[in-house]
């Protein structure tokens, strides 16, 4: 957040900087406004020129890794899932419908996050923040939902046994 924060308040100092400093029209006129000689000017507006466009740059990468993290995890509860699949071909009866039921759920939330994550990927510098909430959310739930059934199984499998 503080981050965010930070990024946000660059932006809209550099917006500002350059709606004042203009395109190099009226130098004269600022640099008399702002009581700033010429040159400085010139140094100002390069200085914020390299700070909109570090700030871009920093932006994109953290976007870049952020898609990273979640693709690499969506692979993983494919495997995951899987796996639970393969599991649940061993239960009986009661069980299996029960398995059934819990990985229909767990696929229905691995599409959600699926989906946020393709929006997140599609969408521009603009937008991309707030979509990453929504999928960073989606990820969550489905984080608790594959671990939920995990433990729910393992449980019921633990107290099926018979005791020795």
């Amino acid at each position: 957040m503080n981050l965010q924060l930070c990024q946000t308040g660059v932006l809209t100092l550099s917006v500002i900087i350059l709606s004042l400093v203009g395109c190099g029209k009226e130098q004269g006129a600022i640099a008399a406004a702002t009581n700033v000689p010429a040159d400085n000017l010139d140094k100002l507006k390069e200085q914020t020129r390299n700070a909109v466009s570090t700030t871009k740059d920093y932006l994109a990468q953290q976007k870049d890794r952020w898609q990273k993290r979640y693709s690499d995890q969506l692979s993983e509860f494919d495997k995951r899932l899987a796996d639970l699949k393969a599991k649940s071909t061993q239960a009986g009866g009661k069980a299996k419908a029960e398995w059934s039921k819990a990985l229909s759920q767990l696929e229905q939330k691995k599409e959600s996050a699926a989906q946020k994550l393709e929006q997140f990927k599609n969408a521009g510098a603009d937008r991309w923040q707030a979509l990453k909430t929504n999928a960073e959310t989606a990820f969550a739930d489905l984080e608790k939902s594959f671990k939920d059934s995990v433990s729910r199984f393992t449980n019921d499998d633990k107290s099926a046994k018979p005791a020795d």
